[in-house]
């Protein structure tokens, strides 16, 4: 594994283009023209990383691969590829600024630009055009002895679809302003809501929602429209970003 290590580190990264992005319970971001939805692959980083084109700048997606807590790779002959990757911790988010014509690309840490979604649910779905995924995931499998293990193991490992946030840190420079629920999708709180007070409430390891709890007004789950209007824009189809399915 050391010599796949040595070799991987000739090539710094991978980049191909992805058909859609999502996490889990989430909504769909789907490509409309190339280059808008972009995954990477550093290897002397050790880091994955999905760039979301909103408008004329782009937002971003990191995971060490450290945080990777399992995932699976799936090809078809008649569908796209796919590749699920579970997380341990939230992955960080970033907004491109002062873009200039020609050189690299500069980021700063933002706050959770899905509209929370990426994090409270730790799984993520990526789409990409049918022949391209397998042998860029047949290398980054190789170039890493404990990936190489995670591509072994069951998906999903965890039985919840959530982060434990009670037992998690939250990342530096990436306070996503969530654990309030402030202007969180009423969908996604909705169903928080549900599955936490109805289907399972001795494994509240998310948001600890009881039937008596005060929401705030912002928050209320019967207005939906007005809640999906406030979507976080790196998710919001006005702004060119790409569309949305349910």
């Amino acid at each position: 594994m050391q010599m796949l290590n040595r070799s991987m580190g000739r090539q710094k990264h991978l980049i191909f283009l992805l058909c859609s992005y999502k996490s889990a319970h989430g909504r769909q971001r789907v490509s409309r023209f190339d280059g808008d939805l972009v995954a990477k692959c550093y290897f002397a980083k050790r880091k994955l990383v999905w760039e979301l084109l909103d408008g004329v700048l782009k937002n971003k997606i990191e995971v060490p691969w450290s945080d990777i807590a399992s995932m699976k790779a799936t090809y078809s002959d008649n569908e796209h590829d796919t590749l699920e990757i579970e997380l341990l911790k939230w992955p960080r988010f970033f907004r491109e600024t002062n873009p200039q014509p020609r050189k690299h690309t500069q980021w700063k840490a933002a706050d959770d630009f899905t509209g929370g979604e990426a994090s409270i649910f730790r799984r993520h779905f990526l789409k990409f055009p049918q022949g391209t995924l397998q042998k860029h995931y047949e290398k980054l499998v190789q170039s890493d002895y404990g990936l190489s293990l995670l591509s072994k193991k069951p998906y999903p490992c965890f039985d919840s679809k959530l982060f434990d946030l009670d037992s998690m840190e939250s990342p530096e420079l990436n306070d996503h302003k969530l654990f309030g629920l402030t202007g969180q999708r009423s969908d996604i709180l909705k169903w928080l809501f549900e599955s936490r007070t109805n289907s399972f409430p001795e494994q509240s390891h998310c948001f600890n929602i009881s039937r008596s709890m005060h929401l705030p007004q912002y928050t209320n789950l019967q207005s939906t429209d007005a809640a999906e209007n406030s979507l976080c824009s790196g998710f919001n189809g006005k702004h060119g970003a790409g569309e949305l399915q349910s």
